[in-house]
């Protein structure tokens, strides 16, 4: 994130230069592993897991059991794993990261805390659920 924010004007600045790149069809892993000088990356596999988070693990190099055709990022994707990797920095930070992922707050809780009514959370549980939401260890 912070080499696409430094180095390009815009999200569609970056996702255009990809080898490549089909916007209707959008990469394939291929597209993204042929990419890798043009963000700056050296460390392949570092790079290649990039494209798995994003696309949640669902292709046979992580998965052998995924049956459908292999996955495929768009600008959107990239766009809206980037800004969750925005570091969450302010408690109004954090309910607005919450309510991109809940209909509630209330709900959001439940599944921090384990159960919407609980009073309290132990500090290692809250923070494994709040890396759960992409808020890095140090933020939560």
């Amino acid at each position: 994130r912070r080499y696409i924010i430094s180095n390009f004007a815009n999200y569609k600045e970056a996702y255009d230069r990809f080898a490549g790149v089909r916007h209707a069809e959008g990469l394939s892993l291929d597209d993204w592993e042929d990419s890798i000088e043009q963000f700056g990356f050296s460390d392949k596999e570092a790079w290649a897991n990039l494209f798995g988070h994003l696309i949640g693990w669902q292709h046979l190099r992580w998965d052998k059991t995924v049956k459908q055709a292999p996955a495929r990022v768009n600008l959107p994707d990239i766009a809206a794993a980037l800004n969750r990797a925005a570091p969450c920095l302010s408690q109004a930070a954090l309910k607005q990261r919450l309510q991109q992922d809940f209909p509630s707050i209330p709900k959001a809780w439940g599944v921090i805390a384990g159960k919407e009514i609980a009073d309290e959370v132990r500090l290692p549980q809250w923070t494994r659920a709040l890396q759960a939401f992409g808020i890095r260890r140090a933020d939560a």
